[in-house]
């Protein structure tokens, strides 16, 4: 039988609402099991054209400074972008795949949408992993200050490391992050079950 797999999602997005606001990039990490623990393998990452009737909220762009026109001339279709997505999930594992996400219901969200519009299967196990509410459950305490990567870096005693190349919201580079954090947190979670058991 194939292991689960998860895959690390980041979307970056015209604003909050799917549909009124369109997903303008998608970066995606696997996260398997390879020579006895977690490891980061194969990368996917995307940039779709908006279609025209798309919204943009100004907070939004600023945050990640996608620019909608050039996205327009240089990004796949959002059904492409669908495709694409979906094909590369399913040629990753026959087993079961996981979608995780830092604020999990935000990507989920657009995904699914994206999926759907273009009339593709969603190739995600129908529950994703939201990672705030993994570390939430391992911490403890206030959401506020327990849901978060300083609350894991309690829990496990240890600074998670940082690649000072990686940028400030850009979907590949955030899906990359997310995806250390879930292999921090899926070893904390293996050495202390193996602990409990002797």
């Amino acid at each position: 039988m194939d292991e689960d797999l998860f895959f690390s999602v980041d979307c970056e997005t015209s604003g909050p609402f799917p549909g009124r606001h369109a997903l303008l990039s998608v970066g995606v990490v696997v996260v398997r099991r390879s020579e006895g623990g977690w490891r980061l393998a194969d990368t996917f990452y995307r940039e779709w054209a908006p279609p025209p009737h798309t919204e943009e909220d100004p907070a939004a762009t600023a945050i990640h400074k996608l620019d909608l026109r050039v996205l327009r001339a240089r990004g796949v279709s959002a059904d492409e972008g669908a495709r694409d997505l979906a094909e590369w999930v399913t040629a990753q594992s026959a087993g079961r795949r996981i979608f995780v996400g830092y604020n999990a219901a935000f990507d989920w969200a657009f995904v699914l949408h994206a999926f759907g519009a273009a009339r593709v299967a969603n190739p995600f196990h129908h529950a994703p992993l939201d990672l705030k509410s993994a570390i939430w459950g391992v911490h403890g305490g206030a959401w506020r200050t327990g849901s978060n990567t300083e609350a894991l870096e309690r829990v496990i005693g240890k600074r998670l490391s940082t690649d000072p190349d990686v940028r400030q919201h850009h979907a590949l580079d955030d899906a990359k992050r997310q995806a250390g954090v879930l292999v921090a947190l899926l070893k904390y979670l293996e050495e202390r079950g193996s602990g409990a058991s002797q």
